[in-house]
Formats: C-alpha cells, structure tokens, sequence
C-alpha cells in the first residue's frame, strides 16, 4: 500500500494536534495546499517533534518558517521503531523529492562490475545498478573511466572470458583474445571449471583488497608449474604477480592494517553543499564519489550531514563497520543501530589523528566539486547578468561605489572590486573625499567617480548604491571618458509602497528593472552593492575615530603622547580638563607649572 494512502492526516492547528498526535516513533509529512509533500521528517516521538514546528516564527529558522507558512496539512505514518521510521522517511524522500528536505542529489548511477559466481565460466559485466542476486558486485566506481582501466587490467593479467551471455559460445576456434593472451578460451579450448573458478577465487580476492593471499596463491602455482617444467605456465603467474604488485605499490595507503571504513566530508559555500565520501577498503583509498545535496541553505551542518547518511545507506547491501564523518550527528545512537541492528557499525566525528586527516582529505575533495560548481555557475550568471541588464559584454570585472559620511563631515568614497564573480581584495580602494562642503551625496559620488576614472585598468561594469539620482550624477562624470565602463544603481526595495525587490537603474530610462526576489543576477547585484557599503561605513568609522583622537590638546607645544594619556586618564575627557583646576591639571604626573597653564588658556580659547 502506498505510504501516503496508508496515514492518518491532520490540519495543522497547534490545538488540534496537541490533543490529537501520538507520541509514538513514525514518520511526518507536511503538505501544502495542493497535497503536495512539501517536507518529510522522522522522530521517535511524532507528537514533540511535529508541536516544535509550531512554534512563533521568529524562534525558527528563516526557511523553517517560510516551510510552515505553505503547510496546510500533516501526514503521519506510525512505525514499529525508529529504524523503521529511519528506512520510510528515506524512501520517501527519494520518492517525492519535497521541497524543504536536504535531497542528496545523485543524477546518475555510478558503474559496477558484477560476477556471477553461479556461472560455470562468469565473466565481468557493467551494471548500473547493484541487486541482491547472489552475485558479487565490485565498486561502484567513480567514473566510467576507471572502472574501464580496471576491466582492462583484469581482462589482461586474470584472462576472464569477455564475450556475452551466461555461457560462453561454442566455437571451433577459439578467440583474437585468446590468441592475445587475454582469456582462458573456454569457449573452444578444454578449460576445467576448477581451474576457472581459481582465477575467479584470485578476482575476487583482487577486488577486496586481498593482494597477499592473491600473490600466495599464484607463488605457489608457479612453483608448482616450475616443478613440472611447464616453464612457459610458471612465466605466467610470475607476470600476473608483478603486475599485481605494480597496481598495490601505486594504492595510498593509510592504514597498517585491514580497515574498511567510509569517509564522508562536507564543505559548504555560496548556497552550494557537497559531500566527498571516500572509500578505504584494506587499509587503502579504494575511490572517492562526489555528491551535491539540494536545499542545505540556512540548515545547520548535523542535520545536513545526518541527511546524507540515512539517503545514501538506505538499500545498501554493504555498510562497513566505520563510517567516518566530518561534522557530528546528534543522535548518533540512533544512527548506528538503523545502519546495523548488530551494532556492527560506528559513526565517529574525529577529532585528531590518522582518521582526522582521512576526514580532511574527504572535505578537501568536496571543496574541489563545490569550487568547480560555483565556477561553472557564475561562468552562466555573468551572461544572465548580460541579458538581464543589457550589457554590452559579460561583466567579468565589477567594481561597486558607494560613499560614507556624517553630516558632510569625514566623508570618505569606497570601492571594490569583484572579478568573475568573486571579491578581489587587491582592487579595493579607499578615498577622502575633500572637495565638497557640507551635506550633498551626488557631488560627493562625482568626485570619487572621477578619481577612479584616472587609474586604469577600469571594470566592465560600475555599481553604484542610490538611485536613479545618484546613476545620473555618476553619468555626468563618466560621459566625459572615453574608457567609462558600464554604469548601473541599484536602490533598496521600498517597503512604505509594499516593494518586494531592490530596483535596478539603467541608463536612459527612469523606470527601474525589477528582478525576480530569487533571481541569482539580482542576488549577485545585492552582495557587490552590499560590500561596497560594508567597506565605506567602515572606513568612515576609521577616519572620524582618528580625528576624534586629535585634540586641543594636540595643539599644546610640550604636551605629547604620553602626558596625553596621562590626562585623559586622570580626567577621562578633554570637557574634564576644561572644568578642572589649575592645581588637579599640574598634579598629573609629568605636567609642569608653563604646561598647565598652556593647556587652560587652549581650552578656554576653545582651540
């Protein structure tokens, strides 16, 4: 029966759920207003887990609330125990895809190898997809190339038959790979089961990791066949043993001994989360797969990595006995009885030693995959930046302006820099803006504007924070350049008249460009303009705390740094001096009867 038509159903209202839930273990799904699954949750107590959701919006994350604001309904499934609830929730979430879980992303099936020891002669086939049949399944692989190289391998030093089917055909000659030296010719030649099954054996062992008793045995084969003086058979197994040996040289190992563990690392950035789950098989790295996980922004990084886990182990004829992890799960307990009934299995978070530096090794993969995929997504945002704003070019090189200044004092311009799409420290700058009197923030942008205009290279696009104002007041600098880039504004949503999004001001036309609330061109605008910002106001602060240090008491002959300190130390305030006694001024250490005397006409001159 189907999970969704065998569950209980319940508007969410905080009344009726708290008289109506159960306090079992199962399974939770909100729906919206279409009965779609929006999101699917497991918990050992149904009734506390789901009552947490409704909480007042401002104590759950941002895309929780957002989440509970479309659900309309709950749906619980009950369950015998937690591991089952564990087995379902998985299920249903590679079934509905919902919209507000951590869906570990796996658009492709990686290849296998598969030998069906059941066969009279088996021979390696590529499967994509492993199967409780009996059959013995080696990888999967990471690319369809290594698993290539490897067949190539076994086919060249182990002769396993390669043509199709379960049996080999009948022929009166045997094959070109027979006379290559690739395969045994068990479709013509008299080959013995038993001696088939052997180099079956020796595959096997190969796969798992098994070198030494791989070797072993076909030491003692070529000893056997010397023996006999079949010298020709002997070279053989001494071929098959160096090429083994070559193959184990070139493994990393990071282990003494047989360990089979699973190394999954995280890394996350720019809305973009990956896992790297590296595989060590006997002790040595037998592969590393890459995985993208959808809908991790503004989730914290244990119920990420918890999603992982239970989505990529559920249906997993093999769990190895470690799983190693990058960052904690928080019922671990749990975990590890859903993985392994037995208790076999441990998931450990560690903190130092070997095991951490596997751990380190498995971020450092996944860190390669979410870089190349930021690098391949913003490859396509600059050239829907382009459409999007008409640009002439993709904006490869963008700089955002913005200035900083309290009452028209200290004022101080700003601008950084960002190339493809990535901040690029080296182009920030800072400027002190001199020439205007008073409060005016479209003369202050144009003598900032024309100062950068005079330092080369120049973007391809200048962003500045204002509105349509501040672009014409830019405009009327730049149009003077023959070099100008590019020029846009962009001004804060106007909540007062119900905006939803930041408007986007062009050349030429009043009205602005309003982009979708999620649009990533828009978001990317957002982030520049934002920094800009960030880095005027902070400029700002340095410069007006550095005048605020100075003083009247600067202008004193004799009165330096350290008498400084001394006074404002003891009276806490240039007003304090002021409203002091010659007599408490003269007592500070290292002041003189000329300086005191100095530092109180100063003051009552107000200089």
């Amino acid at each position: 029966m189907n999970e969704l038509q065998s569950s209980l159903s319940y508007p969410v209202d905080l009344k009726k759920l708290k008289e109506s839930l159960p306090g079992s273990p199962g399974v939770y799904f909100f729906r919206d207003k279409d009965l779609k699954p929006i999101y699917v949750g497991k918990a050992k107590n149904i009734r506390k887990r789901v009552l947490s959701y409704l909480r007042r919006d401002k104590d759950l994350a941002v895309r929780t609330a957002l989440m509970m604001s479309k659900a309309l309904w709950v749906d619980i499934v009950i369950t015998d125990s937690e591991n089952e609830a564990f087995l379902l929730e998985s299920t249903l979430i590679r079934r509905y895809m919902p919209r507000y879980n951590v869906i570990l992303r796996d658009d492709k099936r990686y290849p296998s190898l598969r030998l069906d020891q059941s066969e009279e002669f088996p021979g390696l086939r590529i499967v994509r997809k492993i199967k409780k049949d009996g059959a013995i399944y080696f990888g999967p692989f990471s690319s369809a190339q290594s698993m290539r190289e490897t067949m190539r391998f076994i086919e060249k030093v182990f002769m396993l038959r390669t043509c199709k089917g379960s049996k080999p055909p009948v022929r009166q000659r045997p094959c070109i790979n027979y006379q290559m030296g690739r395969c045994l010719g068990p479709c013509a030649v008299d080959v013995s089961s038993k001696d088939y099954a052997c180099v079956v054996e020796q595959v096997r062992f190969f796969f798992e990791g098994k070198n030494k008793e791989i070797v072993r045995s076909l030491e003692a084969a070529m000893k056997k066949s010397a023996e006999a003086l079949d010298f020709e058979r002997a070279s053989l197994f001494r071929d098959r043993i160096i090429a083994i040996e070559n193959v184990v040289g070139q493994q990393h190992v990071v282990s003494s001994g047989e360990e089979n563990i699973d190394v999954a690392g995280m890394f996350r950035k720019d809305n973009f989360t990956s896992v790297a789950l590296l595989t060590v098989r006997n002790g040595a790295v037998a592969g590393c797969r890459n995985y993208d996980l959808d809908g991790g922004e503004d989730v914290v990084t244990s119920e990420i990595m918890e999603a992982f886990i239970s989505q990529y182990y559920v249906g997993e004829e093999y769990v190895p006995p470690v799983i190693l992890t990058s960052d904690k799960i928080k019922n671990i307990e749990s975990f590890e009885q859903w993985l392994s009934p037995s208790g076999k299995v441990r998931v450990v978070c560690p903190g130092r030693g070997k095991k951490r530096r596997l751990v380190e090794m498995a971020v450092s993969n996944a860190e390669q995959l979410v870089e190349k995929r930021i690098s391949e997504g913003r490859s396509g945002l600059l050239e829907s930046m382009k459409d999007a704003l008409g640009l002439p070019v993709e904006p490869y090189y963008i700089e955002g302006l913005d200035i900083s200044n309290l009452s028209g004092k200290n004022a101080v311009g700003s601008v950084v820099s960002f190339v493809n799409g990535k901040p690029h420290k080296n182009g920030y700058r800072s400027f002190s803006l001199k020439s205007v009197d008073g409060i005016d923030d479209y003369a202050m942008m144009k003598e900032m504007v024309s100062r950068r205009l005079t330092c080369e290279p120049l973007p391809d696009l200048f962003i500045v924070d204002g509105g349509y104002g501040h672009l014409n007041a830019v405009l009327s600098v730049a149009d003077g350049c023959k070099n100008a880039p590019f020029i846009i504004s962009i001004a804060k949503a106007d909540t007062e008249r119900a905006e939803i999004a930041d408007k986007i001001y062009v050349k030429g036309s009043a009205r602005p460009i309003i982009l979708p609330e999620d649009s990533p061109v828009l978001h990317m605008l957002m982030r520049i303009r934002d920094e800009a910002h960030r880095r005027a106001v902070g400029h700002h602060r340095t410069v007006r705390q550095k005048n605020i240090r100075r003083s009247v008491l600067d202008e004193v002959r004799g009165i330096g740094a350290g008498r400084k300190k001394a006074l404002l130390s003891k009276f806490g305030s240039v007003e304090n001096i002021k409203n002091s006694s010659f007599a408490e001024i003269v007592s500070v250490p290292g002041m003189t009867i000329r300086l005191a005397e100095e530092v109180l006409v100063r003051l009552k001159e107000g200089l």
